[in-house]
């Protein structure tokens, strides 16, 4: 997802579960993390689309590792992701082991077990 409704949120009333990431004091993005047993989802994922692609990357690289990482602390097995065809979020995510489960890009990645890193 974009950022085009960035402008219009107001990032100091976040319901749980909502990840930011801020750079220079200013929310560049936001994921939902939706926890179940034994899947959980990230949805939302919005990341600032006037960043420079390096920063847009590290961004959801982040936001996604910390989000898997409350999953898994949450009890989730797998965490799903919808995703854009082709989208930088989706490519990001593939290249670290997420597979493509159905069309439209459900995503699944094992969060690994207890005790082992994800």
């Amino acid at each position: 997802y974009g950022f085009a409704l960035a402008s219009e949120v107001d990032w100091t009333r976040l319901g749980q579960h909502w990840l930011v990431a801020e750079f220079g004091g200013e929310v560049v993005g936001a994921v939902q993390i939706c926890p179940g047993q034994p899947f959980g989802r990230l949805e939302m994922l919005m990341v600032e689309r006037e960043l420079r692609s390096r920063t847009r990357v590290d961004v959801i690289k982040l936001l996604v590792y910390r989000a898997c990482g409350m999953l898994m602390a949450l009890g989730s097995q797998y965490a799903t992701m919808l995703c854009e065809f082709d989208s930088l979020f989706g490519r990001v995510v593939r290249r670290r082991g997420a597979r493509v489960l159905t069309s439209g890009d459900l995503l699944i990645k094992a969060l690994g077990h207890p005790g082992e890193p994800a």
